[in-house]
């Protein structure tokens, strides 16, 4: 029921912003792009599944919430891009330290493919988000997505050299999920502020 009541409130939120959202799943799926064939067919096979992009979504909402002209804006979809990107990075990553086998429902890459096409998909959506990041012409939006980046790596971190360790305290605990979850959702929320420098 909490989850029937969960997905209702994600399609309200998506009619508010759908047009943007649209644009911004037609910007991953154009930066997915390359000469090399493995990589889009790796990268639309990801991508079949989108998820909740909850992140894209809380971006682009609150963009929406602090701009008069929002409708005019393109930046946020850039953003909100990159944002996907490092979301998805940080899960091809994951499913290869914690051998994952489903992800979105479906067989993971490094089920199918192997390890290897993992981490190498993961540091191409790197890489592309950090090109979209450039569209958005903020150096401190720029500068506030690394830093996240970076903060998603020491969660990981963290979480890992904690693994077998069963007297974790919570405070440690919460530590980790802020570091691995709630820096990237509080980017999201922040982004659009700092395009605006509001």
């Amino acid at each position: 029921m909490n989850n029937l009541y969960f997905n209702k409130n994600i399609q309200l939120i998506h009619k508010e912003i759908q047009g943007k959202l649209n644009k911004t799943n037609k910007l991953i799926d154009a930066y997915l792009n390359s000469e090399i064939p493995i990589i889009p067919k790796l990268g639309k096979y990801f991508f079949k599944k989108k998820g909740k992009q909850l992140r894209p979504v809380m971006c682009l909402l609150s963009s929406k919430m602090i701009n008069k002209n929002y409708s005019n804006l393109k930046t946020d979809i850039y953003m909100s891009a990159a944002l996907e990107f490092i979301h998805a990075a940080t899960l091809l990553h994951d499913d290869v330290i914690d051998k994952g086998t489903i992800r979105r429902g479906q067989k993971s890459i490094n089920e199918i493919w192997n390890n290897k096409f993992s981490v190498l998909l993961g540091d191409f959506m790197f890489s592309k988000s950090f090109q979209l990041m450039t569209q958005g012409k903020s150096l401190k939006a720029m500068e506030h997505l690394s830093e996240v980046s970076s903060k998603i790596s020491e969660g990981e971190f963290l979480q890992l050299s904690n693994e077998k360790n069963i007297k974790l305290k919570s405070t440690e605990y919460i530590k980790i999920i802020s570091l691995k979850t709630a820096e990237l959702f509080g980017a999201a929320l922040k982004i659009p502020a700092v395009l605006t420098e509001k």
